[in-house]
């Protein structure tokens, strides 16, 4: 999908993307390549990493292996990044609790992950979710 943009668009959407007010909220539909929406989701993690902010980022489609490898690409220093705790890269298998998806359960999560980044010093959390493992 973003691939299949040419380039001017790519970059006209990830600046929209990076202008996005903290608490917002955007959700991205691929259709085949998982890593179609990886146009998107590189530029919000740099400006994240760049600004303090921790980022976490739940890969189920993707392996964790491919996505250290975009990170990187990208010009993320992701050991760096992770040995810092400032970059978190969880399986689905990770995230996944028992039984059938509670999606209220999840969301409680959230303000919890927000607390503990602001108690390890970070800025803001990011966090992008391949919604697959749901």
């Amino acid at each position: 999908m973003l691939e299949a943009l040419g380039r001017e668009a790519r970059t006209e959407f990830a600046s929209e993307m990076l202008a996005l007010e903290p608490g917002a909220h955007l959700c991205i539909v691929y259709e085949r390549d998982p890593a179609e929406h990886m146009a998107a989701l590189l530029p919000l993690f740099r400006q994240g990493l760049d600004a303090g902010e921790h980022c976490i980022y739940l890969a189920d489609d993707l392996s964790i292996h491919e996505l250290r490898s975009a990170l990187t690409e990208s010009g993320i220093d992701v050991d760096k990044a992770t040995s810092s705790g400032a970059l978190s890269l969880w399986t689905g298998e990770q995230w996944r609790q028992p039984g059938d998806l509670d999606a209220a359960s999840k969301a409680s999560q959230l303000p919890d992950l927000i607390t503990e980044s602001q108690a390890n010093g970070f800025k803001g959390l990011r966090l992008a979710v391949e919604m697959s493992c749901a």
